[in-house]
């Protein structure tokens, strides 16, 4: 995965990894809603319920959180991309996959 490159420590327990994700959604929700220039480790652990302690524990900045935000988008795209190869078996099938590349 990309985004790994900029996560300082990768969870290891569940409840870990639901932080990581919290934070990673809202710092998506935060570069939307105020932009990269305005997005600051505090805003992003007031959005998720965290101390600023838990976001430096998995970014070392702003920057990296921002690329981490940047790089998990193209994750999931790839991974919806990769799944797309496989011919669909219906036309439903095709319909959830195209909604599932455009999210």
């Amino acid at each position: 995965m990309l985004a790994e490159a900029f996560i300082r420590k990768q969870p290891r327990q569940v409840r870990s990894q639901a932080r990581l994700e919290r934070l990673l959604a809202g710092a998506s929700e935060l570069l939307a809603e105020v932009g990269a220039d305005r997005l600051t480790i505090t805003l992003l652990a007031e959005r998720a319920t965290v101390t600023t302690g838990s976001v430096y524990e998995y970014f070392g900045d702003a920057r990296d959180l921002i690329a981490a935000v940047a790089a998990s988008g193209l994750d999931r795209l790839h991974a919806t991309l990769r799944e797309g190869l496989k011919p669909p078996q219906s036309v439903a099938e095709a319909r959830q996959l195209l909604r599932r590349a455009l999210a």
